[in-house]
């Protein structure tokens, strides 16, 4: 019996962590033999062709003001998913939580929540708390998109409730008091030739990595850069990441101030992979990450990771002197570090790689298989129970 899978996300078409994650999810059920559709808010989709489109999804992505807001065209397709009269086995929100549904439901947290308008869950996702009016209208805004899809975020049997970090699934735990909990971090995984590899470090200079956006706190970066530099270290730092924001256009401006930043936007993979490779650190400096696929990249070929002393991060870089509570230690705590031994640098960029989190990212692609099978030797069973 072929069992029906339908995937439900914002816009598979941003192509960033989140994408990656769901796409994975349906290589996996894939693999397993289901019969998968995706339902985003460019319509529904089966095997790559489009079966079904609507006005309203269109409104969403085309229409400017709202084109370019995640969270509201993932309220839509949760809207529009409950209008639809479809027979599954078996629904998956990649995106966060989602409408409570009829059948098993696997929903994927990748932050402690999306619709709440709890000022600690903001927070989560950038938004600064001591900001009044930015806070408010943040809050208007959630509680907007809460309402068009009525998210379901309460403790259910029927609903597997997958984070992507021991951080992420202790807030889940605690505040929504969800215990039917599995941890998969995100898949890590780069492509390396062997000139890259052995490609030497400059003691001096750093990386950022990820999307350019005002969440992952660049100007922290290039502060605490220009820090080091008044202290004598001639240090300089590269920022890779996708750049199809507005944000983007206005750090291009600030690294245009600072001849020590270099900006590398939409870099293609192998850039990426050759800068990361010569860096000795990377600065990582968005408050309470969930995760870091970037930060594992880092560790990964070797490059010191600098991080904010918070959230699902701490599980990939646990040396106390690579974490900070505010750019004075940042700055502090790496200026120790380039006083370090080459040997001492070497050996610190070698042990970080042992590290748990990191071999299960790593070996996302078996846990994830693993989880699918679970699921569907449970569904399959109950097929048989029923027949």
């Amino acid at each position: 019996m072929i069992m029906k899978a339908l995937l439900v996300h914002s816009d598979l078409r941003q192509c960033g962590g989140a994408e990656d994650y769901a796409n994975a999810f349906k290589r996996a059920l894939d693999a397993n033999g289901w019969e998968t559709s995706i339902l985003d808010v460019n319509g529904l989709f089966q095997d790559d062709r489009l079966i079904k489109d609507s006005a309203f999804l269109r409104l969403f992505r085309t229409f400017p003001p709202f084109k370019s807001l995640s969270l509201l065209k993932y309220a839509a397709v949760c809207r529009y998913m409950r209008v639809l009269r479809m027979d599954h086995d078996l629904v998956v929100y990649t995106y966060g939580e989602g409408p409570k549904t009829a059948c098993k439901t696997v929903r994927i947290m990748h932050c402690p929540a999306l619709f709440s308008t709890l000022t600690e869950m903001l927070s989560y996702l950038g938004v600064d708390g001591t900001k009044k009016i930015s806070l408010l209208g943040r809050k208007i805004y959630a509680w907007i998109c809460r309402m068009i899809a009525a998210p379901s975020i309460a403790d259910d049997p029927e609903t597997i409730t997958v984070t992507n970090s021991e951080w992420t699934r202790g807030i889940v735990s605690r505040v929504w008091g969800i215990r039917n909990t599995h941890v998969l971090y995100p898949r890590v995984e780069l492509d390396l030739d062997a000139d890259t590899a052995l490609q030497k470090k400059n003691r001096f200079s750093f990386i950022c990595l990820g999307r350019i956006v005002p969440n992952k706190r660049l100007e922290d970066a290039i502060t605490i850069i220009d820090r080091l530099r008044e202290r004598g270290y001639d240090c300089t730092l590269d920022i890779v990441g996708r750049a199809n924001t507005r944000y983007a256009q206005e750090l291009a401006q600030i690294c245009r101030r600072h001849p020590a930043v270099n900006l590398h936007p939409d870099a293609s993979d192998p850039q990426k992979t050759a800068l990361i490779a010569k860096a000795q650190f990377g600065l990582h400096c968005y408050r309470n990450e969930h995760f870091g696929i970037a930060v594992a990249e880092m560790l990964m070929l070797g490059c010191i990771p600098i991080v904010f002393n918070g959230g699902g991060v701490t599980e990939l870089v646990e040396g106390v002197r690579q974490r900070y509570a505010d750019l004075d230690e940042a700055v502090n705590n790496i200026s120790q570090l380039l006083e370090l031994p080459e040997d001492e640098l070497q050996s610190l960029s070698e042990a970080q790689k042992d590290n748990r989190a990191l071999a299960r990212a790593v070996q996302f692609d078996n846990e994830i298989a693993e989880l699918i099978h679970a699921i569907s030797s449970d569904l399959n069973a109950r097929h048989f129970r029923t027949a």
